[in-house]
C-alpha cells in the first residue's frame, strides 16, 4: 500500500471495525429498521447468531487489514500468525452467525438466505485459505485471497451503508433485505477480483 495512503486507510478501517459494535448500545429489542440491526431480527432465538456475527464480525475488521502488510509479514513474522489466528476465529465465527442468521431473516425468503449463506461459505473458505498460504509463506496468494475474505468481511459495513442509501426507495424492508442479502457482498468481491488481477499483470 501505499505509504501516503497507509494512515488514512488505517484510520478508516479501524473506525469501520468498531461501527458494528455499536449495536451494543442500542434497546435489545431491535426494533423496525436499524443500522446495527439490518437483518430485522426480532426473536430472542435468533439473536443467537446476530451476536457473534456483530461482535466477531467488528474484531475480524479491526485485525484484518493488517494482514496485508508485507513488513508485519516478512520482519514479525510470528506476530502476523497471532493477528492471522484472531481473524481466522473472528470470521470463522462471525461467518457461522451470518448463515444462521440467514434462516431468520424477515420474510423468511429462500433468496434471502441462500445470499447470506453463501456469503458465510465465501469468507469462511477464503480465510482459510489466505492463512494456509500465510503459513507457507507463500505471500502473492496470501494477498490474494486475503483480499478476497476482507472483501467479504467488509459486507458488514456495505450492507449497513446500503440499506441507508436503498431503505427509502424500497417501501417494503423484505423487498431491501433480499437485495442487501447479494447486492453488500457481490460488488466488494467483484473489486477484489480486479485489484488481483491488476497485481497480477504488474508483476
Amino acid at each position: 500500500m501505499n505509504k501516503k495512503l497507509y494512515i488514512p486507510t488505517s484510520i478508516v478501517l479501524f473506525a469501520a471495525g468498531l461501527f458494528p459494535l455499536l449495536f451494543l448500545l442500542k434497546d435489545t429489542q431491535f426494533e423496525l429498521i436499524s443500522s446495527a440491526n439490518p437483518y430485522q431480527i426480532s426473536n430472542s432465538f435468533s439473536i443467537i447468531g446476530f451476536y457473534p456475527h456483530s461482535i466477531f464480525g467488528g474484531i475480524a475488521l479491526l485485525t484484518g487489514w493488517l494482514l496485508f502488510s508485507k513488513k508485519l509479514l516478512n520482519k514479525h513474522f510470528r506476530l502476523y500468525i497471532i493477528i492471522a489466528k484472531i481473524y481466522i476465529v473472528t470470521t470463522i465465527l462471525s461467518a457461522i452467525g451470518i448463515i444462521y442468521v440467514g434462516f431468520f431473516t424477515s420474510g423468511g425468503s429462500i433468496i434471502i438466505t441462500i445470499g447470506f449463506i453463501s456469503l458465510g461459505l465465501i469468507w469462511f473458505y477464503s480465510s482459510l485459505k489466505a492463512f494456509s498460504e500465510a503459513k507457507e509463506k507463500n505471500i502473492r496468494e496470501q494477498q490474494k485471497m486475503m483480499l478476497y475474505s476482507y472483501a467479504a468481511c467488509f459486507s458488514v459495513i456495505t450492507l449497513r451503508l446500503w440499506l441507508i442509501l436503498l431503505g427509502p426507495v424500497f417501501k417494503d424492508i423484505n423487498i431491501t433485505i433480499m437485495i442487501l442479502a447479494w447486492w453488500s457482498w457481490i460488488p466488494n468481491l467483484i473489486i477484489a477480483y480486479i485489484i488481483n488481477r491488476r497485481m497480477e499483470i504488474r508483476s
